[in-house]
């Protein structure tokens, strides 16, 4: 499975981190994975790169060393499933990079709030195309904690919390 990262700020980097991490339990339950294109607002990076070293150079230098745009990569380059985690923009570029990735039958997993602009449009096209469309993510600064520790978490015990913190 060819996998581009499109967004490589807090959340995409986190993305990396666990793929890198859990590479062997991910494969093991859905075979050989490859990230072969990682695009941000900084630049991008493509073909044949470590994973590592991309996440390394992004926080040494601040940004990717190609200026080829998260647009040019969203629809040149080829890849099975698109990871979208870019900011939500007014321009709503990110269902631009979705709709790239969908029209071309790869799947898209997103956290970007902007799906709900056009969420019927992008349906459809996921499914014309034989694609899926997966979306989720926790808004951290409205996330009921302290009901859900009291109420229904009270009986158990919690031995730890690990989660992608964003404050934007």
């Amino acid at each position: 499975m060819k996998i581009a990262i499109i967004g490589f700020g807090t959340v995409g980097q986190g993305v990396a981190e666990l793929l890198v991490a859990k590479r062997a339990e991910i494969e093991r339950k859905i075979g050989e994975f490859r990230v072969v294109a990682i695009a941000d607002l900084t630049g991008s990076i493509w073909g044949d790169f470590k994973l590592e070293d991309a996440i390394e150079y992004k926080r040494k230098k601040g940004s990717l060393p190609s200026d080829r745009s998260a647009k040019e990569i969203a629809e040149e380059e080829d890849y099975d499933v698109m990871i979208e985690v870019t900011t939500t923009r007014l321009d709503d570029s990110g269902i631009e990079y979705m709709k790239a990735a969908l029209k071309k039958g790869a799947s898209v997993i997103t956290s970007n709030k902007s799906i709900a602009v056009d969420f019927q449009g992008l349906m459809r096209l996921a499914e014309s195309n034989n694609a899926k469309l997966m979306y989720e993510a926790t808004v951290g600064g409205v996330m009921p904690i302290i009901r859900l520790l009291n109420s229904y978490l009270a009986l158990c015990e919690i031995i730890g919390v690990r989660g992608i913190l964003n404050g934007t």
